[in-house]
């Protein structure tokens, strides 16, 4: 494999940033009249080779993976709803709420509601 250009070692650098070919070959200097140049670069061999060994480790680092996703709509899917709420309807406390439920309820986002309307 042909070992990559200054130039585009620096495009690699840029694209990790957000992803965005076009504007890595902007900023890396290339014409911003078309998204010819991005493209150009995403498909050669040595430049997809350097992206994809540079993003390697941060795909490895992501904790929620597609099968994890899985298993937690499943979970919540099949689950049971008096496991979430109480006999009275509001949301349990998080540690009334089985770990099944309280993990991706807890990395969604959801919080508790308190009676003067501020999330807990």
């Amino acid at each position: 494999m042909a070992e990559l250009t200054p130039r585009q070692r620096l495009f690699v650098a840029e694209y990790l940033k957000d992803l965005n070919a076009k504007h890595a070959a902007v900023r890396t200097g290339y014409s911003g009249k078309s998204r010819a140049n991005g493209n150009r670069l995403m498909v050669n061999e040595a430049v997809r080779a350097e992206i994809e060994r540079a993003l390697a480790p941060r795909l490895a680092e992501m904790e929620t993976s597609a099968e994890w996703v899985l298993v937690a709509i499943a979970d919540i899917a099949f689950g049971d709803v008096r496991d979430v709420f109480d006999d009275e309807g509001p949301l349990k406390t998080s540690r009334a709420i089985s770990l099944t439920f309280r993990r991706p309820a807890t990395e969604a986002g959801f919080r508790r509601a308190h009676p003067d309307g501020k999330a807990r």
